[in-house]
């Protein structure tokens, strides 16, 4: 028996079962790797080859010859499953790229060139058939929409169409579009009127023009333009459907919920049986109510930062200074209740006008619920000097838990943060509890100056100066806040300004310096302006409203307001305790009551709320000598 000697150690079996094993793996990889070599190499020479025999054909001019070689692989092609990856597809795919190529290479000219095919291109164009005759058919198509958008010139595309005449496979497609060409003329007014809603965002405005042609006789039988605004109205209801319905929850979140309303009957028109539409709608309509024609007066009624700490404001030595021009925060609270009980409803002042036009401004029927009498409210110049330090008013507004409250020092010196210490948390709130006493989420106008502050905050160097030198004479701080404290605090005011007009409030001018406006040179008015409009305006957003200080208005004529409405006011308020309002050249005025100590005692205002329930009696002055 023949005998094996090992000197060391005995490889274990598994060891060498386990190399025998990686050998064969390794030799069946390169095995592997060689076919799918081969089998590419194979792949791509007979796509070469085949797409070079195809160009070959084409640049003999062969047409024929290479519409039945782009025929038979085609047929190959739509025998396979459609998720199969050959080499016909590929060679389908590339095939068409060529003749895409060529074929736009002499429609182009044919338009921007004014270029009449040579025989040899009308032979390309007709004999490779349906390739070329969709890619021609597509392309009249799009000069048939450039056509009714405006965009190109009826004479330019009938040289189109003369230069196509007589091409047997896209007659079919060039006949009935060469038809249509008077009708596409006369509709090509309301689509692009259309078009400019869908531009705009217009939605629903899009859709119920393209509909309105289609109601048309005289287009409604007409295949192009038919098709042309079903498929229209097709992409606008996809392009509608979800930021509609995000606009609506917002809007109702707001309580604008005769808005939403308006926006999802027209949707529940445009999409019929949708339940979501359907249960949306559901929800505003719940919360609105009919409305009716309104013919009558606006009252406008307007309030000073309000009276928050009474133990300070009424003390002996500021009494004097805070009884007769400011109201206090529960003077205002009452007014409202009695407002409410009396049927009167917060309205949008913006309402009455259509400012569409940029040089005419127009009247617009006021429509309100039945049996409610609108009211519009200003709180105006919500600044906050130094000089009103100490006398009971907040000193900012401040924002907390996303509502706007006022921030104020009492008389213990303890600095409080409340929704309820100035009019803009106390008509927010009041809302919120009758959100019946606001019209579509309505709430009042704001407005500001730019002298020393604005709600408190220095938001320019250019403040800095002014604010000190009130400070001195007030005897308190004065303030020099960093470029960084400054860019924090112009943060800050932006976003208090976005929340309030997220919430139906409206941002009004008081002018920059808050001085009487009708003695005031037209250098002085526009340097005025130009400070507003670059400081405070800059952080607000347009605004259209401008409210007069000290109801010192400006005649619509006189150059000063002309300049002003340049600027983009074009809604003024002067003074007056009887409600007034007229329209002039382009603008909109209107009077305001001013609410305070002294004309709560000396002024009527039966109609609106019984003075002396709402006077408080924490005033050192009686209310009429009681």
């Amino acid at each position: 028996m023949p005998t094996t000697y090992f000197i060391g150690k005995q490889p274990a079996p598994e060891k060498k079962t386990l190399r025998k094993i990686l050998i064969f793996l390794c030799c069946a990889a390169l095995v592997i790797t060689a076919g799918i070599w081969g089998y590419l190499h194979q792949y791509n020479s007979k796509l070469s080859q085949t797409i070079s025999d195809f160009q070959a054909k084409l640049d003999r001019s062969e047409y024929q010859s290479a519409l039945s070689m782009y025929r038979e692989i085609q047929e190959t092609v739509m025998k396979q499953s459609s998720d199969s990856q050959t080499n016909e597809k590929e060679i389908l795919l590339e095939m068409e790229e060529i003749v895409r190529e060529k074929t736009e290479g002499i429609i182009t000219k044919i338009r921007s060139e004014r270029y009449s095919p040579d025989a040899r291109d009308r032979a390309f164009l007709e004999q490779m058939g349906e390739v070329t005759g969709s890619i021609m058919s597509n392309w009249l198509l799009s000069l048939c929409e450039d056509f009714l958008f405006g965009q190109m010139e009826r004479p330019t595309l009938q040289f189109v169409f003369d230069q196509i005449d007589g091409l047997s496979n896209v007659s079919a497609a060039a006949a009935p579009l060469q038809a249509s060409m008077d009708r596409i003329e006369l509709v090509s007014g309301e689509v692009q009127t259309a078009e400019k809603y869908m531009e705009e965002k217009s939605y629903i405005e899009a859709v119920k023009k393209y509909q309105s042609i289609l109601q048309l006789e005289t287009y409604s039988d007409n295949e192009y333009i038919r098709n042309f605004c079903q498929q229209r109205i097709i992409n606008a209801k996809k392009l509608m459907y979800d930021p509609l319905l995000e606009q609506c929850h917002e809007l109702m979140r707001y309580l604008r919920y005769y808005s939403a309303e308006k926006i999802l009957s027209e949707m529940s028109q445009i999409f019929p049986n949708d339940s979501t539409v359907e249960e949306l709608l559901l929800k505003a309509t719940v919360n609105t109510s009919r409305v009716v024609p309104y013919t009558g007066a606006v009252e406008v009624l307007s309030v000073r930062p309000l009276l928050v700490d009474t133990e300070l404001a009424f003390s002996d030595n500021t009494y004097g200074i805070t009884e007769d021009a400011y109201l206090t925060t529960q003077e205002f609270s009452r007014i409202l209740e009695s407002l409410y009980e009396n049927d009167y409803i917060l309205i949008d002042v913006r309402l009455l006008t259509n400012q569409s036009n940029l040089t005419q401004i127009v009247e617009s029927p006021l429509h309100l619920p039945e049996g409610k009498k609108p009211v519009v409210i200003i709180a105006e110049n919500i600044n906050y000097s130094p000089r009103s330090m100490g006398l009971g008013f907040c000193r900012r507004l401040v924002l907390r838990d996303g509502e706007v409250c006022g921030e104020y020092i009492t008389a213990a010196g303890e600095t409080k943060v409340d929704k309820m210490a100035e009019s803009i948390g106390i008509l927010d709130a009041f809302v919120e509890e009758n959100p019946d006493f606001s019209f579509d989420g309505a709430k009042g106008i704001i407005s500001f100056s730019g002298f020393e502050v604005v709600m408190g905050y220095i938001i320019e160097e250019d403040q800095i100066d002014d604010y000190n030198f009130s400070a001195e004479e007030a005897g308190t701080l004065p303030l020099l806040p960093t470029q960084s404290e400054l860019s924090k605090n112009r943060e800050t005011v932006q976003e208090i300004m976005e929340t309030m007009k997220n919430n139906g409030w409206v941002i009004a001018s008081s002018t920059y310096s808050y001085l009487p406006a009708n003695n005031r040179t037209m250098e002085e008015i526009q340097e005025d302006t130009e400070k507003w409009l670059s400081q405070v305006g800059s952080l607000s957003g347009e605004t259209s409203i401008l409210v007069y200080p000290f109801g010192s208005f400006i005649n619509g004529s006189d150059p000063r307001c002309v300049y002003l409405k340049d600027n983009g006011f074009r809604i003024f308020f002067g003074i007056s305790f009887s409600p007034y309002r007229t329209f002039g050249d382009n603008y909109l005025y209107l009077d305001r009551a001013l609410l305070n100590g002294d004309s709560l005692r000396t002024k009527d205002f039966s109609r609106l709320f019984d003075a002396a329930s709402v006077y408080d009696q924490g005033r050192r002055k009686p209310f009429f000598g009681d």
